[in-house]
């Protein structure tokens, strides 16, 4: 199987976990992805705990597959190596504040006069232009200013003013802004660019704003709430706690069960399961009444007797899975959905890529800082002895050059 990116050369400039993600996705559609980093300690989630080995256990998941040398950006021999590296490359990927580039007098500009082929995708979190541009922020913020934190929270309790301050809502637990906002939507602007580029041999500058991304992913959110008239409300709609028939519930013994039985015909046989057709009219009741008369039910039975009925009779249910439990998901199993990384000694169990028929599995362990700079320079055409100087200069990070090592010039790529 030929990887759909075999043979696309991707320059990552980008730290923590948006651009990470999105190159892991270049990475894993067979894409040579070449991690920059600052010599002086590289991307901060490097080291951040828990650790796997000698790295972070996040960064390892986000990093696998990718190659890294450590450029001093700043230094001025250090920029020359950067855009030597830029020409040979089909895309760059930075997570910079929009400006940071020029400072290093390496912006947008300056590169596609470089390499007018490349595909240059900047993720921010504002985006490039707009009076906060240059504004500090991470998910939480990109979220909150999306609409979405406001309904980031539980059911509101009896009496609760819905319009109100929730002071029940609560941080998210998936980055959506990150994940979605910057990673997804990065991956398929590098693809539609380089599908575009095929066509009329272009590159382009993609400015991706986590905060547009968020809200672009939100879009069934917003018709919800232009269709009604008014905005979204914690744990008071539809599809985030409102009613009965979709909900999160507890059984006899202490765990907890996710149904989905939205349609009638799904409602229906979740109360003929039940042997609970008094629960008919309460599907999509959002009364605090109904609610409860459906949690009473579930406090009936167990998680297994429940589990039990849902496969019987097609209502929608699902255990509410967590720890151990993910990985031994029969389903997940079958389909062989998490791959092992080996890192010192240790198996990482990770998710494999969901690409199915597209690339094949095989995951090499992060790379440490600058393990790449000889071969990529050499690469590049620079010769060991130059190689031996550049890390003198600190133009790049420490590099081992063996003794013997060949002084002949490599062709660029």
């Amino acid at each position: 199987m030929t990887n759909p990116l075999a043979n696309i050369r991707v320059v990552d400039l980008s730290r923590l976990l948006p651009g990470p993600l999105c190159t892991l996705v270049l990475a894993d559609l067979g894409a040579e992805v070449i991690k920059v980093e600052d010599p002086g300690g590289g991307d901060y989630l490097r080291f951040m705990p828990p650790l796997a080995g000698e790295l972070s256990g996040a960064f390892q998941a986000l990093n696998r597959n990718k190659r890294s040398v450590s450029i001093d950006l700043k230094n001025e021999k250090g920029r020359e190596v950067f855009l030597r590296l830029v020409r040979t490359a089909d895309v760059l990927v930075d997570s910079f504040r929009p400006g940071t580039l020029e400072k290093l007098a390496l912006g947008p500009t300056l590169i596609a006069r470089e390499n007018a082929r490349l595909i240059h995708v900047a993720i921010s979190g504002y985006g490039a232009t707009g009076p906060d541009r240059l504004k500090a922020g991470h998910d939480l913020n990109y979220q909150a200013r999306a609409g979405l934190l406001a309904i980031s929270g539980g059911r509101r309790t009896a009496g609760h003013d819905a319009g109100s301050a929730t002071p029940h809502l609560h941080a998210p637990h998936v980055q959506f802004a990150d994940v979605v906002g910057g990673a997804f939507t990065g991956a398929i602007s590098v693809l539609a660019a380089l599908f575009a580029r095929e066509r009329d041999g272009a590159g382009r500058f993609v400015d991706v704003s986590m905060t547009e991304g968020a809200l672009y992913g939100s879009a069934m959110l917003f018709g919800f709430a232009e269709g009604a008239g008014r905005w979204a409300r914690a744990g008071c709609e539809t599809l985030t706690g409102e009613l009965p028939c979709y909900n999160v519930y507890e059984t006899s013994d202490g765990k907890l069960v996710a149904l989905a039985a939205l349609e009638p015909k799904f409602w229906a046989a979740f109360c003929s399961a039940a042997e609970r057709d008094d629960l008919l009219a309460y599907g999509h009741d959002p009364s605090d009444a109904a609610l409860e008369a459906v949690r009473t039910a579930f406090r009936t039975r167990s998680e297994a007797e429940w589990i039990s009925l849902g496969v019987a009779h097609d209502i929608c249910l699902s255990p509410i899975l967590t720890g151990q439990a993910v990985f031994d998901d029969p389903h997940h199993q079958a389909r062989e959905t998490f791959s092992t990384l080996s890192v010192g000694g240790r198996s990482l169990r990770l998710p494999a890529p969901p690409f199915r028929g597209l690339c094949k599995t095989h995951f090499q362990a992060a790379p440490s800082l600058g393990a790449d700079n000889l071969p990529v320079l050499r690469d590049l055409g620079y010769a060991a002895d130059e190689v031996v100087l550049l890390a003198r200069d600190a133009a790049i990070g420490p590099t081992h050059v063996p003794p013997d090592a060949a002084r002949r010039t490599e062709q660029p790529r």
